[in-house]
């Protein structure tokens, strides 16, 4: 039986956080999971295994959070992103030159 992974996403005051993006940090470009309305997700299918998870939603800082996944059950955790402001914006600025 593969384990399933339950977790939440929310901001540094607790507030949910929709459509933030969960993969595999080896992996990042392969979405696993994204956060429900109420910041919310639910992976199943992981193998028993250490693994690293990148959280990622645009206008907050990325967050990688190890776990070690040790049941064959399901596991959860809460990963709290912090907000990048005005950084974030001027971040995805271009220029034509």
């Amino acid at each position: 039986m593969d384990h399933i992974l339950r977790g939440r996403v929310v901001t540094k005051r607790g507030e949910p956080l929709a459509g933030a993006n969960v993969s595999i940090a080896r992996n990042p470009t392969r979405l696993i999971a994204r956060t429900d309305i109420s910041g919310y997700f639910f992976v199943a299918g992981l193998c028993v295994d250490e693994e690293t998870f990148r959280i990622q939603r645009q206008g907050y800082f990325p967050l990688e959070l190890s776990a070690t996944i040790e049941s064959r059950y399901s596991s959860h955790f809460e990963a709290k992103l912090r907000d990048a402001g005005n950084k974030a914006i001027r971040q995805n600025i271009k220029t034509d030159r």
